[in-house]
């Protein structure tokens, strides 16, 4: 997109898509092409500053989600623990308080 080199010569042109095509349209000043050059650059460097603001934040929140996870496990494990000293068993994925004669089924 822009800056064409056609026949020798360097002409700008804008493209748009309509439906599913791509339509060129020549812009006959060169004012006005260096403008709309300026114009889309700073365009396209505010869109890559968004992306890259975009991306640092995503890393940060998975690395917050990534310890929280840990978090979570840790608690799981510590929670685990204190029922099993407390005399309960896992049946099916619910604790269950161990009956007197069963410390033998774990």
């Amino acid at each position: 997109m822009g800056w064409e080199t056609r026949k020798g010569g360097c002409y700008y042109y804008v493209k748009e898509r309509v439906g599913s095509r791509v339509v060129s349209q020549y812009v006959r000043s060169l004012e006005t092409a260096l403008l709309l050059d300026s114009f889309r650059k700073e365009i396209r460097e505010e869109r890559e500053i968004e992306r890259a603001a975009k991306a640092a934040y995503r890393a940060e929140v998975e690395a917050l989600d990534a310890m929280s996870d840990e978090v979570f496990e840790m608690a799981q494990s510590l929670t685990n623990l204190a029922l099993v000293a407390l005399g309960f068993h896992q049946h099916k994925r619910s604790w269950r308080k161990m009956r007197d004669g069963d410390e033998t089924k774990t």
